[in-house]
């Protein structure tokens, strides 16, 4: 199964969750390797063995204002790909606590 950003016309973006890193690109994980800052901790998609399948990068947990699995952060969006049964978790903390899981019964390989 493979998920990607869509086209947004209302002038809003098609990915974004709160990082501590650069804002503009993607960031992936609990710890940015380079600078040691948190990252994705609170609010964050989590995709089991998401992976760019151009590149073969990989990672679980999303959040910035790209969606992209490169560790270093990226400034664009890429298609990212589970080949495992999908469980997807959006979790977003503060004001409004809210946790959504969407479940998928149906392997990558398999004609849905």
């Amino acid at each position: 199964m493979c998920f990607s950003t869509c086209a947004v016309t209302n002038g809003g973006t098609p990915f974004s969750l709160t990082t501590a890193v650069v804002p503009a690109n993607s960031a992936v994980g609990t710890i940015d390797p380079a600078t040691g800052l948190a990252v994705c901790l609170y609010d964050f998609l989590l995709i089991a063995g998401g992976t760019d399948p151009a590149t073969g990068l990989a990672a679980d947990r999303f959040c910035g204002s790209q969606f992209n699995p490169d560790p270093a952060g990226a400034a664009a969006s890429v298609p990212v790909c589970s080949k495992l049964i999908i469980t997807l978790i959006i979790q977003i903390l503060g004001e409004y606590d809210l946790t959504i899981v969407i479940s998928s019964q149906y392997r990558s390989n398999q004609t849905v």
